[in-house]
C-alpha cells in the first residue's frame, strides 16, 4: 500500500486547523516549521517493461528528476479532501537496470493565498506502475534528507513566499544525480496523518516547463543586465565561478529604473533581491520558487567569472493552444488581444492567479475570468471546470463559497461568490456538457441557500460575514456612496442586491438546463429592487435607499440583468458609460462590456477597449502582459502582470 512519506520531524507533529470564517475563525498557533526543502530518493532495478505509468503528489509541493534528468512539478494547490495528483508517463526516462528517482519537495509554512500551509502536514505520494502493476510505491524504503543549500532572506508580498539564498557548497547539491551519495540520509517515515486529511481527487495538467533565451544580455561593470523581452513567469538559471564563499546578488523585476537599473522592489510590494553563495567550483543557479519578471540584475563580486552564454530563463505554465482567431483590422485592437492573449498564456500555472508576484492565489473572480479568456483562447473549458470545482471545494468551510481557494489563508467577498453561478452557465454554454452542470449543481444550490437568508422584504441585505467589494481600488469605484469596510457593516445597497438578482437567474438557468422546475420567483426580486433603488426624477438606479447618487456600478447590473428597463432608461445608462468610459470603474469593467454586449452595442464596446485609458495605456506604458489597474501609477501597489484583465479577448468575436 502505498503511503504519504515525510521526516520523523514532521511525522511527530499535530495537524494544525487552518480552515474557518474570516471574521470570526480564531487560528491556533502557526507551525514552527518554516521553508522546509525536503528531499526523497529511492533506487531500484527494473528488468522490462513496456509502459510506465507515475502517479505523483505532495504537500505543499515537488519536483521530480529521474536518472539524473528534470521530468516535473506539481500538483495543483488543493484542499486535503480533494488532493490533486500528476499523472506522467516514465517511459522516456527510465531504463533498463537501476533508475534513481528524487524528489525535491516544499513545505512552505506561511498561512497565504499561495498553498494550504502553516497546517503541520508535509508529505510525498509516489506510485509507479509497470504495465498496469505497481513496482515502487513511497514507503520507508525512500531515503530522505532537508536540503541545507536553500534558506531564505526575507519574504515578499503579502507572506507570499520566501526570496531564496542558494548554497553551492551545500552536501546536498547534485542529489537528483543517480552517483550522488546518499548513505547518510535517514529513512522517510509515513506521516499518518494523511489518513484522516488526504484524499487523492484528480489529475491536475503537467506544467510546461521549458528554457528560452534571454533577448538580451549585456556585461555592465560589476553585473549582468538581462532583458527576457517580455514578462514571464520562471526562474532565473546560469553557470557561474568564484572563490568559495562568494556571494552574487540577483535582483529581478518588472521594469527598470530611471538609471536603467533593475527596479527590484516592485510596485506591488515585492522585493526580489536573493542570493548565490559560490563552493569554489564551477556552480549552477537553482531557484525553487517561480516569479513574475521580465529583467534581472546579476551582480558579482571581483574575479567571480559568469558564463554569459549560460544565462537560460526557465519558462513555466499551463498548456496552451491558442486556437480562436483575435486578428482585427484594427491594428490597436489586435494589439491589445495580442496582450490579453500573452498575459493568459504566461499567467496560467497550475491555477488561475489573481499575479504571480504578490498574492500567487486563486480569487473566485478573478479566476472566473481567466478561465472564460482560456476558454475564448484555446476553446477549452478544463481551466476553467478546475476553477469552479476548486472553489466548490471551498464549501466546507462556508456554503457561500471563499473568495481564495486552495490556500490557508480565509477571505471571503459576497460580489465574488455570487458571480458563480454566472461563471458555471457560461462555462455549461461552452462546453454542453450535462454531466459537469450536474456535479457541480449542488454547490450553486448551496451557494444560493446560503445567501436567500439574508433576504429582506424581497432585497439581498446585511452581508456581514464576506466583504462587499464593489470595485477595487476603492478610488475606481465612480464615487459609490454606501460605506464598504471590512469587515462589513451590514445594510442595504445596490450591487449586492443586483448581483443576488443576477445569481438566481443563472441558477434558474441552471435548472432548466437539468430539467428541473423554476424555485425561485425572478419577478419579484427585480420589483422588490425596483421599489428600493430607483430613482424615478433621475431615470436612474441610486447606491443604496438612502442615496442619491446614481454611479456606473449602481446601473450597470440593472441594464445587464433587465431590472426594471425601458428604452428610456438604457438610453441614459449607455450615455452614462459613454461619458464616464472605464476610468470610472476597473474591475467592473467586465460587466459593463458585458451588458453592452447584450444591447448589442459592438461598437461602443471596441471603442472603450481600445480607448486610450485603458488597455492601449498599459501597451503605451510598456506593458507585455495585462496590468492591475489602467496605469502603473493608478493604484498604490499596481501589479504588472494581472491575467484577469485579459476577458477582452471573450468579446473577440463580436467586435473584431
Amino acid at each position: 500500500m502505498t503511503k504519504w512519506i515525510t521526516t520523523s520531524d514532521f511525522a511527530s507533529l499535530s495537524p494544525i486547523n487552518v480552515f474557518g470564517k474570516e471574521h470570526t475563525f480564531s487560528p491556533e498557533s502557526e507551525s514552527a516549521f518554516f521553508n522546509k526543502h525536503v528531499l526523497f530518493r529511492k533506487k531500484t532495478v527494473i528488468s522490462d517493461f513496456e509502459n510506465a505509468t507515475l502517479r505523483i503528489s505532495a504537500d505543499d509541493y515537488y519536483k521530480l528528476y529521474v536518472n539524473g534528468k528534470f521530468v516535473c512539478m506539481g500538483p495543483s494547490p488543493s484542499y486535503p479532501a480533494h488532493t490533486y495528483f500528476n499523472e506522467i508517463d516514465l517511459a522516456p526516462y527510465l531504463v533498463r537496470g537501476e533508475n534513481t528517482f528524487a524528489v525535491h519537495t516544499y513545505y512552505m509554512g506561511l498561512r497565504n493565498r499561495v498553498f494550504v500551509s502553516g497546517d503541520n502536514l508535509h508529505g510525498l505520494f509516489f506510485e509507479l506502475y509497470l504495465d498496469g502493476k505497481l513496482a515502487v510505491s513511497s514507503d520507508e524504503s525512500f531515503v530522505s534528507a532537508y536540503h541545507s543549500g536553500f534558506c531564505e532572506c526575507g519574504k515578499y508580498g503579502y507572506e507570499t513566499g520566501f526570496l531564496e539564498v542558494y548554497d553551492s557548497n551545500s552536501s546536498e547539491v547534485g542529489f537528483e544525480a543517480p552517483d550522488f551519495d546518499d548513505s547518510a540520509w535517514q529513512n522517510a517515515v509515513e506521516n499518518k496523518n494523511f489518513a484522516t486529511t488526504h484524499k487523492l481527487f484528480g489529475k491536475a495538467p503537467l506544467l510546461d516547463v521549458y528554457d528560452i533565451i534571454p533577448e538580451t544580455v549585456e556585461i555592465r561593470d560589476n553585473h549582468i543586465f538581462v532583458d527576457v523581452g517580455r514578462e514571464i513567469c520562471g526562474y532565473l538559471t546560469y553557470e557561474a565561478k568564484g572563490k568559495k564563499g562568494d556571494v552574487i546578488i540577483i535582483r529581478q523585476g518588472e521594469e527598470l529604473c530611471d538609471d536603467g537599473s533593475v527596479r527590484f522592489e516592485l510596485r506591488c510590494n515585492c522585493r526580489f533581491e536573493e542570493k548565490h553563495i559560490l563552493s569554489g567550483g564551477k556552480d549552477k543557479l537553482l531557484q525553487y520558487d517561480y516569479k513574475g519578471f521580465r529583467y534581472a540584475q546579476i551582480i558579482f563580486p571581483h574575479g567571480c567569472e559568469i558564463d554569459k552564454d549560460s544565462i537560460r530563463i526557465t519558462v513555466r505554465h499551463n498548456p496552451y493552444n491558442e486556437r480562436a482567431d483575435i486578428s482585427s483590422e484594427n491594428e490597436k485592437l489586435s494589439r491589445i488581444f495580442r496582450l490579453c492573449a500573452d498575459t493568459v498564456k504566461y499567467g496560467v500555472q497550475e491555477i488561475c492567479v489573481d499575479c504571480p508576484t504578490r498574492e500567487k492565489g486563486q480569487y473566485l473572480g478573478d479566476a472566473g475570468f481567466i478561465g472564460m479568456s482560456y476558454a475564448a483562447l484555446c476553446h477549452d473549458t478544463s481551466v476553467l471546470e478546475k476553477v469552479l470545482f476548486d472553489f466548490a471545494h471551498s464549501s466546507f468551510i462556508c456554503k457561500g463559497l471563499m473568495a481564495v481557494s486552495c490556500a490557508s489563508l480565509n477571505q471571503e467577498i459576497a460580489d465574488y461568490s455570487l458571480m458563480y453561478p454566472y461563471f458555471t452557465y457560461w462555462c455549461y454554454t461552452q462546453n454542453k456538457n450535462e454531466n459537469f452542470l450536474r456535479d457541480i449543481y449542488p454547490y450553486v444550490d448551496g451557494l444560493i441557500k446560503y445567501f436567500s437568508q439574508h433576504v429582506k422584504d424581497g432585497v439581498l441585505c446585511d452581508i456581514t460575514e464576506k466583504w462587499n467589494i464593489v470595485d477595487w481600488p476603492m478610488n475606481l469605484r465612480d464615487g459609490y456612496d454606501f460605506e464598504l469596510t471590512n469587515p462589513p457593516k451590514g445594510g442595504c445597497h445596490n450591487v449586492i442586491a443586483a448581483y443576488y438578482i443576477g445569481a438566481c437567474e443563472y441558477y434558474e438557468k441552471i435548472r432548466r438546463a437539468l430539467g428541473m422546475p423554476p424555485c425561485i420567483n425572478i419577478d419579484g426580486l427585480k420589483q422588490a429592487f425596483i421599489e428600493k433603488f430607483y430613482d424615478a426624477d433621475a431615470g436612474l438606479f441610486k447606491d443604496s435607499p438612502t442615496s442619491h447618487h446614481h454611479s456606473i456600478h449602481a446601473n450597470i447590473l440593472p441594464m445587464l440583468y433587465d431590472i426594471g428597463m425601458n428604452s428610456a432608461i438604457k438610453e441614459k445608462i449607455i450615455a452614462m458609460i459613454r461619458e464616464k468610459r472605464l476610468l470610472s470603474v476597473n474591475y467592473f469593467a467586465f460587466f459593463v462590456l458585458l451588458a453592452l454586449e447584450k444591447e448589442g452595442e459592438y461598437e461602443l464596446m471596441k471603442e472603450l477597449i481600445c480607448d486610450d485609458g485603458s488597455w492601449s495605456n498599459m501597451l503605451r506604458e510598456g506593458a507585455t502582459v495585462c496590468f492591475e489597474a489602467w496605469g502603473k501609477d493608478q493604484k498604490w501597489n499596481t501589479s504588472l502582470f494581472h491575467p484577469w484583465m485579459s476577458y477582452p479577448v471573450v468579446f473577440a468575436d463580436k467586435i473584431k
